[in-house]
């Protein structure tokens, strides 16, 4: 009995982690957004920096601008 559990634990882990594998997989392959946290007085040379990702790689960049105090929060 204790060698079946321990069979079908190790199965249903087994079959958990490569659908993990997978999930994980298909998400960095297609990235859909990239989010960037940064303080307000970056705005300026972040934003020309997130632009020029987007336009390179077609991955959008949708910025955070705060202060450090109210970011760090986040």
């Amino acid at each position: 009995m204790k060698k079946y559990l321990l069979a079908a634990s190790l199965t249903i882990l087994i079959v958990n982690i490569t659908q993990i594998k997978q999930t994980l997989a298909a998400t960095l392959a297609n990235p859909t957004e990239v989010t960037l946290y940064a303080a307000g007085s970056l705005r300026g040379a972040l934003s020309e920096v997130a632009n020029t990702f987007t336009q390179e790689f077609g991955i959008p960049v949708r910025t955070e601008f705060a202060s450090s105090g109210s970011l760090k929060d986040r």
